[in-house]
């Protein structure tokens, strides 16, 4: 389904219900925020939208139909906020759950002390800037800079390259949408969590990935399944991504499509 340029979905939609309908199974596999939830300047306030939750349980219980939501936000948060029995990646993969899988990367795990000791040198080193928020989620961190003004943003990101400086060798600061991620040097990302979950729980050998994300994270999920089709939501510049969808609300049409082509299909 890897196209030479990124087009919006719904215009080539019937593309899309081919590949669809020739597959045997589907696996879904999305991210929460920015993908499924609006982004909020406070990560605690977001939630998933009745409409959404009722559009995944109605696809989670097709038959051939598999969904996992694929985070940054911890097991346990994520989980909690979507509430529906599905498969779950929180920390961008480092850590699985749900029906026939539990995973957590080990090397990520032997790592937590370590960014648990960052966020405690960040939180007395933003403690001064206005809007600052430091998100401890076990495996990793957030730094969020979404609340922060613009004139404090770089001296922000200046005291989390100096906290992780010296632990640079285990733990790495990496670059989101007005966000700065603390997660371990491990060789595991969002891509490789979701062949995981379609190496353990899937039941056929055809079975066609569609993956939807909005950030640098999901990249790694495009690029793990170049035949799969693969949507980024919210842009459609410099991605592996072969289609584009332009927000949640069309993250949400795009499901209401997938479930009637699904229960319609001969």
């Amino acid at each position: 389904m890897l196209n030479h340029r990124c087009v919006h979905a719904f215009k080539v939609w019937l593309d899309i219900e081919q590949a669809l309908r020739s597959a045997a199974e589907c696996f879904l596999f999305l991210d929460f925020d920015g993908t499924l939830s609006p982004i909020v300047s406070n990560p605690h306030q977001a939630e998933l939208a009745p409409r959404a939750q009722d559009l995944l349980g109605g696809l989670q219980r097709m038959p051939g139909m598999r969904i996992a939501i694929i985070s940054g936000r911890s097991l346990h948060d994520i989980r909690s906020r979507v509430g529906l029995d599905l498969t779950y990646a929180g920390n961008h993969g480092l850590e699985i759950g749900g029906p026939g899988i539990e995973f957590i990367e080990e090397h990520a795990a032997a790592t937590a002390g370590q960014i648990a000791a960052i966020c405690a040198d960040l939180s007395a080193r933003l403690s001064a800037i206005p809007g600052a928020l430091v998100e401890m989620k076990g495996l990793t961190a957030s730094v969020h800079l979404r609340r922060i003004p613009n004139g404090r943003q770089a001296e922000a990101v200046a005291a989390v390259r100096q906290a992780v400086e010296p632990f640079s060798a285990l733990v790495q600061a990496r670059a989101g949408k007005k966000i700065l991620e603390l997660v371990p040097r491990v060789n595991w990302d969002k891509g490789k969590a979701a062949r995981k979950i379609l190496q353990t729980v899937a039941n056929s050998s055809d079975i066609l990935p569609i993956c939807v994300g909005d950030d640098v994270t999901d990249e790694d999920l495009f690029r793990e399944f170049p035949q799969g089709i693969n949507i980024r939501v919210g842009g459609h510049g410099n991605t592996a991504a072969s289609f584009f969808l332009t927000g949640p609300q069309e993250t949400l049409a795009l499901l209401d499509r997938i479930g009637t082509l699904w229960r319609n299909r001969s």
